[in-house]
This record gives C-alpha cells, structure tokens and sequence, in this order.
C-alpha cells in the first residue's frame, strides 16, 4: 500500500484517480501528520504539490516534517512542491522564475524505471513557480524548454522528483505514476 501525502494541491484528488485507476491501494497522509512514524506499513510514498512556494517557508522549521526520507529505504516520488521539498532536503536550492502553466515537452536525458514507456519528448502538464538546483546525491532524468531540471533521482535511493504532474497529464502521465507503483512492488519483493 503506498502513502500519498497531501500538501494541499488543487490537483491532489486527481493523483489518487489515476492510482483508483491503477487498481493500486493506498491510504492518504495529511501533512499535518509529519513527521511519519508508521512508514513500515507503506511499500512507497507520494509527495503531492501545494499551493505553498517553498521559498516562503520557514524552511527550519517545515523541513523536519520530512527529515524521514534520508533514512527511509521505501520508494518517494515528489510531484511538484514534493519535488521541491526532496531538492532543499538534500542541499538543492529553490529559485523563483514566475508561473509556467502549460503543456510542456519533457527531454528524457537519461533512461530509468521512472520513465518507462513514456516516448521522449512527451508533452506533461506544469503549474508552477519555482524551480529547484539539482541536489549533488541526486542524478538528472529530464528537461525542458522552460525549467532545466524535470526530474531527478537519488544516485543510490529509489527517491525521484518531478518538476510537472503526471496526474493531470493524460496517458503518458498515467505511465509515470504506474512505473513508480511497480518500482514500489518490487523494493517490497
């Protein structure tokens, strides 16, 4: 069973769609309950987007709601604002470059179980503001016209971050959120 956390997206209730969808089980964790002490009983965790930027976070404080995914060996997909918080949790930085609101053509730039049977160049939607540095224990997967760091994945963890969301992005997106399911089941294997 994965455990998507909720940090409030507009889109939130469209990531657990496509996981209805899936046929997949999973229970939602509000972010008002970070941090996580039960993580035993989850085989994978989502990070949903928020209408927060993570610039005006009091980042001190906030960040030590997530401070369990550097011990964790489960599976964490980032989308979005959960992209964000997984680039400033390792070092990464957070820049601000003003709303991107469009379908966007995502550049795979280096294969991996994330992007499975997603076709380079796939359009995805992207609702943001801000924009992350790649963290150093992190790899870069993809990029864009409009924001240089896509997706990433830790170098030695099954931890990945993306920049859009695949839960309002049709198909392909649909794709993503099934690879990570299925990366999931198999680090429970």
């Amino acid at each position: 069973m994965l455990g998507v956390i909720n940090c409030g997206s507009a889109t939130f209730a469209k990531i657990c769609e496509r996981l209805d969808e899936l046929n997949e089980k999973y229970e939602i964790i509000s972010i008002a309950f970070l941090p996580l002490k039960i993580e035993k009983k989850y085989s994978g965790f989502i990070i949903s987007g928020s209408p927060y930027n993570v610039s005006e976070l009091i980042l001190s404080k906030f960040m030590k709601r997530f401070e369990w995914i550097k011990k964790t060996k489960k599976p964490v997909l980032g989308i979005c604002f959960g992209h964000e918080i997984l680039s400033v949790l390792y070092g990464g930085k957070i820049k601000f470059n003003g709303w991107i609101l469009k379908k966007e053509k995502i550049k795979i730039i280096k294969e991996n179980d994330l992007f499975k049977n997603v076709k380079n160049a796939s359009l995805f939607k992207e609702q943001h503001v801000e924009q992350i540095t790649l963290p150093k224990d992190f790899m870069l997967l993809a990029t864009s016209e409009d924001t240089k760091v896509e997706a990433i994945r830790h170098k030695t963890k099954s931890i990945y971050g993306v920049q859009f969301h695949p839960e309002i992005s049709g198909k392909d997106g649909k794709t993503i959120l099934k690879s990570f399911c299925d990366i999931c089941k198999k680090n429970v294997a």
